[in-house]
């Protein structure tokens, strides 16, 4: 992106069809999006006594040498800073799960808080009816800004009606 570098460590939902939700086991992945290369994706070996076995030993073996091969390509003084756009600025697909209490009125609450934040939702889900005591409500938001999303969030938990903070996972369509 031309206003900077986007990065970040998330749990996320992801489509099942996708190669990264088909990582198994001790199996790490990594996703990759630039402006020449499209989306990558690169998968090995991760956690496990084996991998981590070998990890070690290959430092260590660098260390008994002397090995200084930077890891960049360049010694890190030469490393120019990158800028990076903040998380807030990310635009992306949300899953938010809410414990409200089934009263007439919860549902227009909650479609207006994100209303006030320029959000729109997909899908939404509540099964069972109990009325005066606590369901699980599930929605899908469209894609906004996650700052938007985080504010939504925010507002909902200070809801009368919500039980607890609401959860919310990023969805990716990687």
């Amino acid at each position: 992106n031309q206003n900077g570098i986007e990065q970040r460590v998330h749990p996320c939902l992801v489509p099942k069809e996708t190669s990264i939700a088909c990582v198994e086991s001790v199996f790490n992945a990594v996703v990759a999006e630039g402006d020449f290369v499209d989306t990558f994706m690169m998968e090995g070996r991760g956690a496990g006594e084996g991998p981590t076995a070998t990890a070690v030993c290959a430092d260590l073996v660098d260390i008994a040498r002397s090995s200084t091969l930077p890891t960049f390509g360049i010694p890190a003084t030469k490393l120019k800073p990158a800028s990076t756009i903040k998380m807030g600025l990310h635009k992306g697909a949300y899953y938010v799960r809410l414990l409200v209490v089934d009263q007439p009125g919860i549902f227009a609450d909650v479609a207006a808080v994100l209303r006030d934040n320029n959000v729109s939702m997909e899908s939404i889900l509540q099964h069972g009816r109990l009325p005066g005591e606590a369901v699980t409500v599930v929605m899908t938001l469209h894609e906004t800004q996650e700052s938007c999303a985080s504010s939504v969030i925010e507002t909902l938990s200070k809801l009368n009606g919500v039980l607890e903070k609401p959860v919310m996972i990023r969805i990716e369509n990687l």
